[in-house]
């Protein structure tokens, strides 16, 4: 175990393992929600159900960019630290709701692969932001959009984001 470090820059890196830590905890919730939950069960805490066509649909402008590209970072920080395999599905949706809980815009796209289908990355999952991926990255073309849950990021944009 490393020893703790005192210095100016202290409180920072607490805080930056505080999030790593409710990330972990998101994740772990989030592998459990895939395995043992239907997805009819927990679909609305995901955002606002839209069909394929609607891919890339604009969800306004996003002011918080950065705060969504930090909150993914710790996502994937989670996935490494956490024993077991963290597929794209528990890590898409640990992301949407830690984006949803603090009021950035996102949507969580579930896709099958175009021409693989019988291969393990038939299907695949990513959260995107102002139409860019925040996680999951992947060469969109290859994939058909089956799903996409969008969040507005109104509903609790007064929410405090200094935790991330």
């Amino acid at each position: 175990m490393r020893p703790l470090r005192m210095n100016a820059g202290g409180a920072g890196l607490s805080q930056k393992r505080l999030a790593t830590a409710r990330a972990m905890v998101l994740l772990l919730l989030a592998r459990l929600v895939v395995r043992f939950v239907p997805l009819k069960l927990f679909r609305a805490s995901l955002g606002e159900m839209r069909d394929g066509s609607q891919m890339g649909a604009d969800l306004g402008p996003s002011c918080k960019l950065e705060l969504a590209q930090a909150m993914a970072s710790r996502i994937e920080r989670a996935t490494l630290r956490l024993p077991g395999e963290s597929k794209c599905l528990p890590r898409a949706i640990a992301l949407q709701w830690s984006l949803r809980l603090t009021g950035i815009e996102s949507q969580l796209v579930l896709a099958i692969h175009r021409s693989e289908r019988s291969s393990r990355h038939a299907y695949h999952a990513w959260v995107e932001n102002d139409g860019g991926m925040l996680i999951g990255h992947c060469e969109r073309s290859e994939y058909r959009p089956v799903m996409i849950f969008a969040q507005n990021g109104r509903e609790r944009a007064d929410r405090a984001a200094s935790a991330w």
